[in-house]
């Protein structure tokens, strides 16, 4: 039994002394004679009547265990990977701490609240608590301790009891979570202490096989925790096969470092593509030191149309390297010059079932323009094109999702294309610009290529495993042998290379951005070809 009202202890020794004072006044002074056991008897009885009115206006409440039914307590179980440990012990840490559920937990707390045991990962444990698999990939017990509160919303949760081996590798905010309206959270803590070294691939990803024969990216972020050796070697398997060893330093924090790879994946099939880190001495959890990916084989060919709007050695050679492409099908249409009668006439390379569309210099229809996949306009001005044929231009890229390459002295100088309609499509401004190609005797290494940051990670650009290596490789090539002036880049679009310029300064050589679905690329550079002839015999990389 308790007492609704809270009464200091002074008061209550204050009011017990008035009790046994008010009862022997009573009696003091009888106005008929009593003896003295009668006396007692009343001034006893009178004092028991005074506590029991005091103890009934301090309102007794009567308590009893299991009166409150109806309240919850959440058990979360961490079902993470790093519970598979067995800590030199016969038994998994998870199997342990199902142990400990289901035969100590539970039953303590199952007499006075309804009990609901879920993972750490948020999802319902089975009824059978050996059946918890630990396969989460971290341990997140911020995202695991908001989860288990939505989850008991609305309802009377008396508090939560986490069962971990404490490795929490999720985000930040585990002490937000617990400093908020969460309740009382008891933990109670699995396996061996100290901080043993653990190396992780923590995420991998691929990009997409557009041709066959092409490049592919495969990225991976790895990190160090635990006083990891540093550095630590990256391995990049195919089917199984060693491609290449990489050895990086992830930073001290146990952040991760993002690495990039660059294979070449087959072209019939499907395949596997593995990152892993070799195990460190001491290390314990060996199951996130490894994962994989899969590269789908590109779905079909994919179709270029080139426009030349006159001979050029760029893209003669750009020619000859897609011709030689097996992901590839090329269309070329080559203006000729004027016949007898005034007329423009062409010269029309491809697949038949697509040429009898150029005849005129040009697909003779959108229908007929969006069957391609990628456009080039090499050395080709904007008189050549119909307005209608800009606007399909247009469409081509934002609504068919197709790739536009705009180079060459004609396609850039001036003002260009400004005012019509791919005027937004390409990626630097046409306008308040220089109007004259330079050559590259008259200023000192003025048209060599510098590389920005974006260029360095761009795919296109690259010539070895890291930064620092592509800049290393196109800091060697020659300088190109002129550049057109191009304007400032457009909101969104990401410089690649830039050049010199006659008073000062530097000024974009390549851009590229993202218009609607599609993409389209700037490339200002002149005789770029010349970089691969002019290397020594052992560097070809350019």
């Amino acid at each position: 039994m308790s007492l609704a009202a809270d009464i200091p202890l002074w008061l209550a020794a204050v009011l017990a002394a008035a009790a046994v004072f008010t009862a022997y006044m009573a009696y003091a002074a009888p106005p008929v004679p009593l003896s003295t056991v009668r006396r007692a008897c009343l001034t006893a009885l009178r004092l028991a009547a005074l506590r029991l009115r005091l103890l009934l206006l301090l309102s007794p409440v009567a308590t009893e265990p299991g009166a409150a039914r109806g309240a919850v307590v959440g058990v979360l179980l961490d079902n993470s990977r790093s519970m598979r440990l067995t800590d030199g012990l016969p038994e998994r840490r998870i199997d342990r701490a199902s142990a400990l559920v289901r035969d100590a937990i539970v039953p303590a707390l199952a007499s006075r609240f309804d009990v609901e045991v879920v993972t750490l990962d948020g999802t319902a444990a089975p009824n059978a608590l050996d059946q918890v698999e630990p396969a989460a990939p971290r341990s997140d017990l911020a995202a695991g301790l908001e989860a288990a509160a939505e989850r008991f919303e609305g309802r009377a949760l008396a508090g939560l009891v986490l069962v971990s081996d404490g490795g929490d590798t999720g985000g930040a905010g585990l002490g937000e979570v617990l400093a908020g309206s969460l309740g009382p959270v008891h933990t109670v803590g699995l396996g061996a202490a100290g901080n043993f070294p653990d190396l992780e691939v923590t995420a991998l990803a691929a990009g997409a096989a557009t041709v066959a024969g092409s490049a592919v990216e495969i990225v991976a972020d790895v990190a160090a925790r635990g006083g990891a050796p540093e550095p630590i070697p990256v391995r990049l398997l195919e089917g199984g096969r060693l491609l290449e060893v990489r050895r990086v330093t992830p930073p001290p924090t146990a952040a991760p470092l993002r690495t990039a790879f660059r294979v070449t994946p087959r072209g019939d099939a499907a395949t596997v593509y593995t990152v892993e880190i070799p195990p460190a001495a001491g290390e314990l959890v060996l199951e996130n030191n490894r994962r994989s990916v899969l590269v789908q084989p590109p779905a079909r060919v994919r179709r270029v149309l080139l426009i030349e709007g006159a001979p050029g050695h760029e893209h003669s050679f750009l020619k000859r390297v897609w011709l030689a492409d097996p992901g590839l099908t090329l269309d070329a249409v080559v203006r000729k010059g004027l016949n007898e009668r005034g007329e423009q006439t062409f010269y029309v390379q491809g697949d038949p079932a697509r040429t009898a569309a150029l005849a005129s210099g040009y697909p003779d229809s959108r229908e007929a323009l969006f069957e391609y996949d990628a456009l080039v306009f090499a050395n080709v001005e904007p008189a050549y094109f119909q307005p209608a044929q800009l606007e399909w231009t247009e469409e081509f890229v934002a609504e068919r999702g197709g790739g536009l390459l705009l180079l060459g002295a004609i396609t850039l100088e001036g003002e260009g294309f400004a005012g019509s309609a791919v005027e937004a499509v390409i990626p630097v401004e046409l306008s308040d610009r220089g109007r004259r190609i330079t050559a590259a005797g008259r200023f000192a290494n003025r048209h060599r290529l510098l590389l920005t940051a974006d260029g360095a990670a761009h795919p296109m650009l690259r010539l070895g495993p890291d930064a620092a290596a592509t800049r290393a490789g196109w800091e060697a090539a020659p300088a190109l042998a002129g550049s057109v002036s191009l304007g400032a880049p457009r909101p969104g679009a990401s410089v690649l290379a830039l050049v010199g310029r006659p008073e000062g300064g530097a000024r974009p050589l390549g851009a590229v951005q993202r218009y609607g679905r599609g993409r389209a690329l700037v490339l200002a550079g002149e005789a770029a070809w010349r970089g691969k002839m002019l290397l020594a015999s052992d560097r070809r990389a350019v």
